[in-house]
C-alpha cells in the first residue's frame, strides 16, 4: 500500500513509557519518565485505589508525583499511597534494565 499525495501524515502522539515491578508485593515499584522532561524515575507504592468524588460522581483518587528535575508533575498514580521516589542521571532505558535485573 502506497500512501498518496492526498493523504496527511499524523503528527506524533506523545506518550510515556511506564513499567510496573513487584505488583504482587505489599510494596510495589513503578519506573517511568517525567512527562516534561523525561527524566527517569523510581518509586514505591502501597495499597489499593482510593474512591473519591469529582462533580459529585464516583472517581479514583490520583497521586501526583513531582519530578526532582523540572519540578512539574511527572505522572498520575491511582494507588493508596506513594512511598518513596527517586530520580538518577542515569537513562530510564538502564533504569529499567536494572531493576528488571534487581528484581529477579
Amino acid at each position: 500500500m502506497t500512501k498518496s499525495d492526498e493523504e496527511e501524515e499524523l503528527a506524533p502522539e506523545r506518550c510515556q513509557h511506564i513499567q510496573f515491578l513487584d505488583c504482587d508485593k505489599p510494596v510495589g515499584r513503578v519506573v517511568f519518565e517525567c512527562w516534561h522532561c523525561q527524566q527517569g524515575i523510581i518509586c514505591e507504592y502501597t495499597g489499593e485505589p482510593v474512591m473519591g468524588e469529582y462533580f459529585g460522581r464516583p472517581s479514583l483518587i490520583q497521586v501526583k508525583i513531582q519530578c526532582p528535575n523540572c519540578e512539574q508533575t511527572a505522572i498520575r498514580l491511582t494507588t493508596g499511597e506513594v512511598l518513596k521516589g527517586n530520580s538518577d542521571s542515569f537513562s530510564l532505558a538502564a533504569m529499567m534494565a536494572h531493576s528488571l535485573f534487581k528484581s529477579d
